[in-house]
């Protein structure tokens, strides 16, 4: 792995294409600089209406509510999906970012690792 993984649970919205007015309902679960993991109630495939959808080499876009006013968006191409008890949990690699969405982003995961310090220092 090259970049560290934090467990989340942040609303996101899954879409073929950055301009599409509809997505579907996902919850992010993991997110890292370079990738993220998502469930969604069902095949994405079926949901977006993929043409001979594949799961490998598929590209998404992602819009994630880091908070009520802070999102974060980019494109991402699947590379997992596995079946769990609350749907189906899709990996996807980071392709493509705007310069907004990285910054966010990066303002995010540091915050979380500020959090997980804290949490880990009062424990000891």
């Amino acid at each position: 792995r090259n970049s560290s993984r934090h467990d989340v649970n942040l609303s996101s919205v899954i879409k073929k294409r950055r301009d599409d007015e509809k997505g579907i309902y996902a919850i992010l679960t993991s997110i890292s600089t370079l990738g993220a993991a998502f469930i969604v109630r069902g095949e994405i495939g079926e949901l977006l209406d993929f043409n001979e959808y594949s799961q490998n080499n598929k590209r998404i876009v992602i819009e994630v509510y880091a908070s009520p006013e802070q999102k974060i968006i980019f494109e991402g191409e699947m590379i997992r999906k596995t079946s769990k008890d609350k749907g189906i949990e899709y990996g996807v690699h980071i392709v493509d970012m705007d310069v907004e969405s990285e910054k966010i982003l990066n303002d995010f995961i540091n915050q979380l690792i500020i959090k997980s310090k804290e949490y880990y220092n009062k424990q000891s």
